[in-house]
């Protein structure tokens, strides 16, 4: 059931976690939404033991996604009986974190096609219409890094250092990596 035409079209997005979030989605929609200004953005979120409690106000921020749903609500919302509301009669779900079985009941759910991105050569569900892959199709991470446009002393000066050589440790938010 879809509520207005307005859109062209509705790109469900599913994640769950920062990284995936500042990594793989903020710069895919971004590039999307410069290709198809017109179509909807939403953006369910997941449960993540990683996640900080600020994804939701992060992505707000962004012009480029026009709705996003937490955690919570994306489990209610999947999990009831009542149809999913769409903004637009074509669409598509695309799994970049979290639990894939969520991207398939939204898929089933709103009768869009449903595609995934994995870093990994595993399969992600029956519904998926493709997974493309980090190996064969590109990696989201590496396109981000090609994509900041900051320089060292503008850096720099937006963190309060001085001019000189230091060694950066990023641990993620995954100890247990570091």
């Amino acid at each position: 059931m879809f509520l207005a035409d307005v859109n062209d079209f509705h790109f469900i997005i599913f994640t769950n976690s920062p990284g995936e979030i500042s990594t793989w989605v903020i710069p895919l929609v971004k590039t999307f939404k410069s290709l198809h200004e017109t179509a909807y953005v939403s953006i369910y979120l997941t449960y993540c033991a990683y996640a900080t409690g600020q994804e939701e106000e992060q992505l707000n921020k962004l012009d480029v996604i026009d709705h996003v749903v937490p955690s919570k609500q994306t489990l209610r919302l999947l999990f009831s009986f009542k149809p999913i509301e769409t903004m637009a009669s074509k669409g598509g779900v695309l799994f970049l974190g979290g639990d894939p079985l969520y991207a398939q009941i939204m898929g089933f759910k709103t009768k869009f096609p449903v595609y995934g991105y994995s870093e990994h050569h595993k399969k992600l569900g029956p519904l998926y219409k493709k997974v493309f892959n980090r190996r064969i199709d590109g990696d989201l991470m590496s396109a981000k890094v090609e994509q900041f446009s900051g320089n060292r002393l503008d850096i720099l000066e937006k963190l309060g250092l001085e001019d000189r050589d230091y060694c950066l440790f990023l641990p993620s938010s995954r100890p247990q990596h570091f």
